[in-house]
């Protein structure tokens, strides 16, 4: 889904995805047995996400970088573009500042609601009281878990990998997939875990995402995917050319940019400019370049991105680059390329 425009907090960009109010209103639905509580406990969470990505952001900014905050379904992100290399212990830094201020925040709360200290008597007091629980302290103490994609699982990954170079994160994935799976058993097997069958359940969803998407990056993935990547670009020409793309294969989809010119031509100008943002700022799944198209098609594209895009994901940034070079100004390309390599020096070779 894409996201919708956002607002601006202590000077860092937040989208809002329907994706994410989505996700909020399911999980009202699923505590409507209780309707005060599971109006709290939405509220909470949303105000909590906010924090929890504030988090991240403001430590990423102390070193040096530049954030912007992403709120998806049931999840939020915070992207970060570092003017400079950051050190692996300051890339860990970041990911615990996160649940840190959560937590913080969450506890000071409770504090001015009285519920202090913080026992299972006092949380449990109020619906209000045990949502500002659920949403603060205990949310982020979760998250500190040492399992991808939690911020606990990407600083053991920053440790697995001074330790093990290259492999860090992949190690640290298939643990966290194990681990998901005897949660899974035990939420099934034991009435105590039951109130965490759906917290249990959407981490092992992410994780195993997570997992298949970095094995779809490896090298040998890579070349695996040649013959679909030639089928998925034909199914993306025939979408410029004659207005309806062709028959993508497994796993791909229309290009974000194909998507944007349809949402375009329908009048949507706001939600295909937040589509191509959100693109250039994290992996968006698989898909080919917009091939096929041409300068009067991509143009009015290019006028709706800001005057500097985001450079977190180096693939939408190369796309981007391309669609540039082709569509111009010269300049404007030139500036983004310098941005892009300083964000992705690995992509100078490309």
């Amino acid at each position: 889904m894409a996201p919708a425009p956002g607002f601006r907090l202590l000077g860092f960009p937040v989208t809002v995805s329907s994706g994410f109010v989505f996700g909020m209103l399911l999980l009202l639905g699923i505590n409507l047995a209780d309707p005060e509580f599971a109006v709290r406990l939405v509220v909470a969470l949303a105000v909590f996400t906010v924090i929890h990505e504030l988090g991240h952001a403001l430590a990423a900014r102390h070193f040096g970088a530049d954030a912007a905050i992403s709120l998806d379904f049931l999840v939020g992100y915070a992207v970060y573009r570092p003017h400079r290399p950051m050190a692996g212990w300051q890339h860990a830094v970041v990911s615990a500042a996160g649940p840190a201020l959560q937590l913080a925040v969450g506890l000071a709360a409770l504090a001015a609601l009285g519920a202090w200290p913080p026992g299972r008597d006092e949380a449990t007091a109020s619906a209000l009281t045990l949502a500002v629980w659920w949403a603060g302290p205990a949310l982020a103490l979760v998250n500190l878990l040492p399992l991808l994609p939690l911020d606990g699982g990407a600083i053991v990954a920053r440790g697995v990998e001074a330790v093990v170079p290259g492999r860090g994160r992949t190690i640290v994935l298939w643990w966290s997939v194990g681990a998901c799976a005897v949660l899974l058993t035990l939420v099934l097997t034991r009435d105590g875990w039951r109130p965490w069958a759906f917290a249990v359940t959407m981490l092992s969803i992410f994780s195993v995402q997570a997992l298949l998407a970095e094995r779809h990056n490896r090298p040998g993935a890579r070349r695996h995917q040649v013959d679909l990547r030639g089928v998925a670009a034909d199914a993306e020409r025939e979408g410029w050319e004659h207005g309806r793309p062709g028959l993508f294969p497994p796993g791909f989809g229309p290009s974000p940019w194909l998507r944007a010119h349809a949402l375009l031509a329908a009048g949507k100008d706001t939600t295909a400019r937040a589509l191509l943002v959100q693109s250039l700022e994290r992996d968006t799944g698989a898909w080919a370049p917009p091939v096929g198209a041409t300068t009067a098609q991509l143009g009015p594209l290019v006028e709706l991105l800001p005057p500097d895009p985001p450079v977190s994901d180096g693939r939408g940034g190369v796309t981007l680059l391309a669609v540039l070079e082709l569509v111009g100004p010269h300049e404007r390309a030139a500036r983004y390329r310098h941005r892009l390599l300083a964000a992705h020096p690995d992509l100078a070779g490309r």
